[in-house]
């Protein structure tokens, strides 16, 4: 999720830095006596003002918008994890936590430091640790057990106020 508002707040940065250029240029342009240089506007300002709202132009720039807005709407209001997970107390009125992806990554790392997994994808969801692991070529029998050992090592570590069920899917390295 927030890649993609990085990509939607880079995308605005940009329309907003191209717009800004363009303005400057026709003002510079208008202020030597030239018109419409890049963008012709007063055209548009004529076609604007002659357009009804019954015009097929108009109901497509309002439903683009329309569904513009909604998307970006629904993309912030999504309800998101916590950042944070709240560690056992160090003593009175002192509070710690971890970062989820702290702790993600290091259960990624724990993961991968066990022979015979080829890669790993650690996610905290839900109150939940999930590690989806690709197997190498060669599996044992008892990867999952070894995995499973090796991450809950390093949860044990962490001391989080409310334990993390841990769940372990493995996947062959050829299956998609």
């Amino acid at each position: 999720m927030a890649l993609l508002n990085r990509l939607l707040a880079t995308l605005l940065a940009l329309v907003l830095l191209v717009a800004g250029v363009v303005a400057l240029i026709e003002i510079v342009a208008a202020t030597g006596g030239s018109h419409n240089v890049i963008v012709p506007y007063t055209h548009w300002w004529d076609d604007a003002l002659d357009a009804h709202w019954s015009t097929r132009g108009v109901h497509l720039i309002a439903l683009v918008a329309l569904v513009a807005g909604a998307a970006l709407l629904l993309v912030e209001l999504r309800p998101r994890g916590p950042r944070d997970l709240p560690l056992m107390s160090r003593g009175e009125g002192l509070e710690t936590a971890v970062e989820r992806r702290a702790v993600e990554k290091t259960l990624r790392a724990a993961a991968l430091e066990v022979d015979g997994v080829g890669a790993c994808a650690a996610r905290i969801r839900r109150g939940r640790a999930t590690l989806q692991i690709r197997t190498d070529e060669l599996r044992d029998a008892d990867l999952e057990e070894r995995v499973t050992t090796a991450a809950t090592e390093r949860l044990d570590g962490f001391g989080l106020q409310e334990p993390l069920p841990l769940r372990i899917s493995l996947v062959p390295r050829g299956a998609s």
